[in-house]
């Protein structure tokens, strides 16, 4: 679905994306039935939390029935957050071309799209939940887009310049030391074939291999701790614990957050910016 454009939806290439910085956490894809991504899923989740940790509503997750009617409400609020999300991106002029809204079929075609494609994620969510998948369904999203944008970046075979350069960073690199005009003794032929201004590049995609290897390093770590036992005296030991003990849920759940806060600021002020001016 990151790859099927919204029917009704202008080409968004080239478009200014606000969002752009968070779609990576929301495993989104601009223009395409993924344009909500997880975000749903995460903010329906984070009201139910907020709703059950400040005792709102009374759920004992002991209980298997209650635990099932959460998850219930968790599912059903999630497909309210989908319709209301994509309402508010037509509202807020999202799929607008030159200040026109899309037409009445087209508004309706927009938001059955988004809201089946956000059912989708749902039930995908759930399968993985079943035990069909390994870890959570948000976190397999989310570096599924990943994967699938690094490896784009680094062999896509299109060339989106006039020039006739390879949108990945690998086949630039070689399209450039092996032109003929490149030189192996020269600075400017390297600086031209590692670094490209906008586009993927070789500097961008070795940066991108340090990052990952020096987290994996650190977040297989081990701290021993020495411990010792008052029952047996004289003995002691070392207790192993890790030296990074984080999750990827709290950055989702405040991206998440503060998403929502920069969404509703930019409905706002597309709505009604052009009314205080006049």
């Amino acid at each position: 679905m990151s790859e099927t454009p919204i029917y009704g939806v202008p080409h968004t290439g080239g478009v200014n994306d606000p969002f752009g910085p968070l779609r990576v956490i929301f495993a989104s894809q601009r223009g395409t039935l993924v344009e909500l991504g997880i975000g749903p899923i995460v903010t329906a989740g984070l009201i139910l939390q907020v709703l059950s940790g400040s005792k709102m509503i009374n759920v004992d997750f002991t209980k298997s029935e209650d635990k099932a009617l959460f998850t219930g409400a968790s599912k059903v609020l999630s497909v309210f957050m989908t319709m209301f999300e994509a309402i508010a991106f037509l509202i807020g002029g999202a799929y607008s071309v030159g200040g026109v809204a899309p037409s009445v079929q087209s508004q309706f075609l927009i938001i059955t799209q988004l809201v089946f494609a956000g059912i989708v994620i749902i039930l995908l969510d759930e399968m993985l939940q079943k035990k069909w998948g390994f870890g959570s369904g948000i976190s397999l999203f989310i570096a599924a887009g990943v994967a699938q944008t690094i490896f784009w970046n680094s062999v896509g075979p299109i060339s989106p310049v006039s020039d006739g350069k390879y949108l990945g960073s690998i086949l630039a690199f070689l399209q450039s030391i092996l032109a003929p005009g490149f030189t192996f003794s020269s600075f400017a032929s390297w600086q031209g074939a590692l670094y490209r201004d906008g586009l993927p590049d070789m500097l961008g995609f070795i940066t991108t291999i340090i990052v990952f290897a020096a987290v994996i390093y650190l977040n297989g770590l081990r701290v021993q701790v020495p411990v010792s036992y008052a029952r047996y005296r004289g003995y002691r030991g070392k207790f192993p614990i890790k030296l990074f003990y984080v999750s990827n849920i709290p950055v989702i759940f405040a991206a998440a957050l503060f998403g929502n806060i920069f969404f509703i600021g930019q409905l706002l002020f597309q709505r009604y910016n052009a009314s205080c001016n006049r």
